[in-house]
């Protein structure tokens, strides 16, 4: 039988155990509506090339969509975690992305492509 002296001990170290361990947030956790600002490189219809833009994303629960190149494109994905994976359309041109959140949600780090296979890298940070 644990008197109270003991119970009383034992509470108060699982108090600050439990006080001390990071939180194990996940982007799925912050919402990732907002606006970003992001840059994507690899082969486009001009060649290898850089881009710098901004992008609007809205979530509503795992499915997030989104607009960027002053809403002449669009994205959709699901997110699963930290991981966003989807389909983009820039007029008619389409493929597919995945997006690696930061734990807090506000950046990530990802690829795009055509047809299954990677063509570049696309970054963002949240700025709103």
């Amino acid at each position: 039988m644990m008197n109270r002296l003991s119970f009383f001990t034992s509470a108060a170290a699982a108090g600050l155990v439990a006080t001390a361990l990071p939180s194990m947030a996940s982007a799925e956790q912050n919402s990732l509506t907002g606006v970003w600002q992001c840059s994507a490189t690899g082969e486009g219809s001009t060649g290898n090339s850089t881009g710098h833009f901004s992008m609007s994303l809205a979530q509503s629960g795992p499915l997030v969509i989104g607009t960027y190149y002053k809403g002449t494109a669009t994205l959709s994905g699901h997110l699963s975690g930290n991981d966003l994976v989807g389909k983009w359309d820039e007029s008619g041109n389409t493929g597919d992305f995945h997006f690696a959140f930061a734990p807090n949600g506000r950046s990530f780090t990802g690829s795009w492509g055509t047809d299954g296979h990677t063509q570049g890298q696309w970054s963002g940070t949240k700025i709103a």
